[in-house]
Order: structure tokens, then C-alpha cells, then sequence
């Protein structure tokens, strides 16, 4: 059904065009979710509003405005607005 890859926890890409990266993000299962919330809830309520470490990588770019291809850590974009992966695992990415 639509949706379920997030209930089964997945892998998003995204474009993060203000810093200029296309990062990866981990989808925890949802009860795995709800476990983190409730053990955040208990130490500090509002920790879970902010952003929980170790589960964004960045798959390419590195940070500086520019308009450069090449190997994921040296390629550099000016406010990536669009990614998708190819059937050969190839990163496209469609920037201004």
C-alpha cells in the first residue's frame, strides 16, 4: 500500500538546496519512532524537536555554492531543487 515504505522504515533522499547537498535520510519504523519519542519526552520535552544526530548523511556536495560535477564529496550546487536515483545507482540532481 502507499506509504508503507515509511511504516517499514526507509531511506529518503533529499535536496537541502540552503546548504547545497543532497543529503540521505533514515526513516525509523514507525514503533521505532514512537519508542524514541516517548524516551526524548522522558528526559526533555523538547529535545525531540530538535534535530536527532546520526541519521542524516550527506550523499554529494560539499557545502559551497557552485556549479561543479564530479566525485560526491568535491561537486558542488547552487540550490539543488531535484534528485532521483537511476537503475544503475547513479545520483541525478536537478539544480538552479
Amino acid at each position: 500500500k502507499p506509504g508503507d515504505e515509511q511504516r517499514l522504515g526507509s531511506l529518503l533522499v533529499v535536496c537541502d538546496s540552503g546548504h547545497n547537498r543532497v543529503k540521505l535520510l533514515f526513516v525509523p519504523t514507525l514503533p521505532e519512532y514512537r519508542a524514541r519519542r516517548e524516551a526524548f519526552y522522558a528526559v526533555d520535552p523538547d529535545v525531540f524537536s530538535r534535530e536527532e544526530p546520526g541519521h542524516v548523511l550527506t550523499l554529494a556536495g560539499n557545502g559551497k555554492r557552485g556549479m561543479q560535477n564530479g566525485p560526491a564529496a568535491k561537486a558542488t550546487f547552487d540550490r539543488p531543487s531535484g534528485v532521483c536515483i537511476a537503475a544503475d545507482g547513479s545520483i541525478l540532481v536537478a539544480d538552479a
